[in-house]
């Protein structure tokens, strides 16, 4: 499994228009192949980091997550919200036996 921690900021003004966008990624990417999970976080201290983590079966499942139509168009539309450039960690799962 293949562990996404994708951090995004988005400027105060505008996180009530970001958030129902962040929604529709989550739901589209859920019913991707290959999707074991795309959850929507929030920090308690700053409404605008907004962290979504994310399970891929495959590299290649999470490849074709990052090709896909509606997350070229909805990244597309959050971009103008950004408060500064977000980053993203991948992880692979450790065998813990």
């Amino acid at each position: 499994m293949i562990k996404i921690v994708a951090h995004n900021y988005v400027k105060a003004e505008d996180v009530d228009k970001a958030v129902p966008i962040f929604k529709e990624l989550a739901q589209k990417s859920r019913a991707e192949d290959g999707c074991i999970s795309y959850d929507l976080f929030v920090d308690k201290r700053d409404a605008g980091h907004i962290v979504i983590i994310e399970g891929w079966e495959t590299k290649e499942a999470l490849k074709a997550h990052g090709e896909s139509a509606h997350f070229a168009a909805l990244t597309g539309q959050i971009r103008p919200f950004a408060a500064k450039e977000g980053y993203m960690t991948v992880m692979n799962a450790l065998d813990v036996g």
